[in-house]
Order: structure tokens, then sequence, then C-alpha cells
């Protein structure tokens, strides 16, 4: 509702318009390939399982993930506990042992996008700072033509001297509740990223991560050609949408109202128009959330009939 009240009736209007236009094929194929990235995702888990001495089932680790996806949408990190008690209940894994993994698997995940951030930067840094000179800078400075370097100058003398604190005064910082925070989020990528060193199967590992944020990519860019406006743009683009889309899922819990806002404002970068990006943002995140729900539900009708480890080896010894 905060986005949406800005726009006027013939805006929302025209994005009806857009959505009822778009080609439906190319988002259920999108949706296809989002799926194929959740599978990958469930079978990388079960990678990170195998060296505790469990393995289990592909269809329970697939359920798990699609049931922590599902709550996450009501509850900010509710999700990753139920997928740990999700396996403890049929596969009999403890809670803690899946929770680490999870917790490395987050790790790994934000250094791949934080690491995608800055090639999208570095790659785009011109239309980006071109953007940000005209909605940012120009309003605080007016028009003056060095007003975006000098900001951009004294943003990294900050940081500098952010960083120069930080080494002197680190013993100090530590005992700040913010700052140990920060610290103990590092180290904790690190030693997610480390762990993948004792997978066995490292080569499917890196397999299966660089599949899971292809799938994200290519789900992205085939929503592009549901738009007759949008079928034209570059991979890149689509590049640029992927990275700062996530930011919005980050920022609000499922993404809702800020997903479009920011998948319209990365593609205003591209030059196209407002309303056809935040029709495309829209339609974006409604095949996302349609598919977290859709999977979510079925997954939790499917596992009703889905045996724990210890109704198997019962039956085993019967």
């Amino acid at each position: 509702w905060i986005f949406v009240r800005q726009l006027t009736s013939e805006q929302i209007d025209e994005i009806f318009v857009n959505i009822k236009k778009a080609k439906y094929g190319w988002l259920l194929l999108s949706l296809s390939v989002g799926m194929v990235s959740h599978y990958a995702r469930a079978a990388r888990s079960k990678l990170m399982l195998q060296p505790m001495g469990y393995d289990p089932s592909t269809a329970n680790s697939f359920y798990a993930v699609m049931v922590c996806y599902l709550a996450n949408l009501a509850v900010p990190r509710l999700g990753e506990v139920l997928r740990c008690t999700f396996l403890q209940r049929y596969e009999k894994i403890p809670f803690q042992k899946t929770f680490g993994t999870i917790i490395a698997e987050r790790a790994i995940d934000m250094a791949i996008f934080i690491g995608l951030f800055f090639i999208v930067f570095w790659l785009e840094f011109e239309r980006i700072y071109t953007y940000v000179d005209r909605r940012v800078f120009q309003l605080m400075f007016g028009n003056s033509s060095n007003s975006g370097s000098i900001l951009f100058w004294a943003v990294l003398a900050l940081g500098f001297g952010l960083l120069i604190l930080w080494i002197v005064f680190r013993k100090k910082l530590r005992k700040v509740k913010l700052f140990a925070k920060i610290e103990e989020l590092v180290i904790g990528m690190w030693h997610g990223i480390i762990s993948v060193t004792r997978i066995k199967k490292r080569v499917l590992f890196i397999f299966y991560t660089l599949l899971i944020w292809a799938g994200y990519f290519f789900m992205t860019w085939i929503c592009f050609f549901a738009f007759d406006g949008l079928s034209g743009l570059t991979p890149m683009a689509a590049f640029t949408c992927l990275v700062f889309g996530t930011v919005a899922f980050m920022l609000v819990q499922g993404g809702i109202g800020l997903y479009p806002v920011i998948i319209a404002e990365a593609l205003s970068l591209y030059g196209v128009p407002e309303i056809l990006g935040y029709s495309a943002g829209w339609v974006g995140w409604s095949v996302q959330e349609l598919m977290i729900v859709i999977f979510g539900v079925l997954s939790l009708i499917l596992v009703a009939f889905t045996k724990t480890k210890t109704d198997e080896n019962e039956a085993g010894t019967h």
C-alpha cells in the first residue's frame, strides 16, 4: 500500500493492461526454471549433510526447502526453524546439525550475492552513476556538475576512515553489540565458505550452487519475454534486476511492494518506462510467490504420505 498509493488511477489501469497482455507461456517457463533452482538447493543441502553421516532423501530435502520458503512468507526466519524440525521429524537428523548447514548455506549465498553486486556495479557503473547523480546528487546539491564527484570522494574517504578506526580500535569496538554482530556475520560467512572443503563431492556442490544462481538469473530474464517492451533487453539488464531485486527480498518480508519498485527503477537504467517496469516487477514477484505458495502447500500435502526413518526401520524389522 505504501508504494501503490503513490500511483494514479490511470497508472494502475495501465499496469493491469500490461499484465493482461503478458505472454503467460513465458511466465510458466520462468516458474519451471525457478523450480529447478529450488531442486538444486535441496540437492546441495544433501551434500552438506553427508560428511556428518546423514543422507536424507532428495524428496524430503526438496519438501523441507519449499516449506521453509512458504513459512518465511509469513514470519521472518521461521522457515529455517521449520526446515530443521522437518528433517528431524522425517529423517532423524538432529536440529543443530541441519541448522549449522543452513547457516553455512546462507553464508555462501551471501558471499556470492556480494560478489555479483560488485560485478554489476563495476560493469554498469556509468549507468548507475548517472542514475544516482540524477535522482540523488542533483536533488541534494542542485545541478552542480561536480556534486556527484564531491560526494563520491567523501563517501570513499569515510569508508577508509571507518576501516582505519576499526583496525585501531577493534578491541574496544567488539564490546559494542552492533560491531560485534557485524564481525560475527563476517566470520560466519567465512566459516560457511571454508566448510565446502569438508564436502566430498566438491565439484557437484559447486555445480549445484551455480545452478541455483543460474536459475535465479534465467527466471528473471525469461520474464522479460512476456512483455513486448522488454523482450529486446540484454541479459545484462536481467543480471542487474536479479541483484537489485534480491536486495528487495532482504529488506522487506517476501519483497512485497518493494520488489516491483526496485525492478522498475533498475529497468529505468535501460530506458524502460516506469509503468512498464512496474508491471514487470509485479508479474515477476507474483510468479515467484505463486511458485512458493503452490509447491509449499503441495509439499505439506505430499509429506503426509512420507514415512519417517523410524517407521521404515520398524517395517524392516517385521
